[in-house]
């Protein structure tokens, strides 16, 4: 029997007293061992950013805003230090662990309007947004799959992925995202 779990990076980044080593990816990962687990689902991408070091402007690289300041400095200490993709599947291949890549569908932005919680694709085409049945507002941060340059953008982040070696990929339909009512500039009284 598989046993598979779902790991979050970004929360045990955050969650984590100090940087994020790769030692501690090693301890990571020798624990998931010692439980017997066969698999991990690894979050690559969550509110517009993505987490490993892609070429795309969706890279975590952006400096914090005063809200997201701990979490923004933590992973981009950890992003400066190592790719955490790449380290995943090292861990994972040391400890007999399947790596499936995990990335969100849509997430492109975060459950506020800070800066940080958008991707740029996102940004730069809220006409890709989902709309809402009366046309009226946008779901803030939620691409359409209908438009030939969502489904490139999204075909360019898992090409990308897909050269990690990792052992498959867990495309999630989870979303931080906002729907009309509160969204920036929707928002009601």
């Amino acid at each position: 029997m598989k046993k598979i779990i779902a790991v979050d990076f970004y929360d045990i980044i955050w969650m984590h007293d100090g940087l994020f080593t790769l030692a501690d990816m090693d301890a990571l990962f020798a624990k998931y061992a010692e439980h017997g687990v066969t698999g991990v689902l690894w979050r690559l991408s969550a509110c517009g950013n993505l987490l490993y070091h892609s070429k795309t402007a969706e890279r975590f690289d952006r400096r914090a805003s005063a809200s997201t300041q701990l979490i923004s400095k933590k992973t981009l200490a950890v992003m400066e230090a190592y790719d955490p993709a790449e380290a995943a599947v090292a861990a994972g291949k040391k400890f007999g662990i399947a790596v499936y890549f995990w990335l969100t569908l849509f997430d492109e932005a975060g459950y506020s309007s800070i800066p940080d919680f958008l991707s740029p694709f996102c940004e730069a085409h809220p006409e890709y947004s989902w709309r809402s049945r009366d046309g009226k507002s946008s779901y803030y941060g939620v691409l359409s799959y209908t438009y030939p340059e969502v489904i490139e953008y999204r075909l360019n982040q898992i090409r990308e992925i897909s050269a990690y070696g990792g052992d498959g990929l867990y495309l999630c339909n989870r979303s931080h995202s906002r729907s009309p009512p509160y969204s920036p500039g929707n928002a009601q009284d």
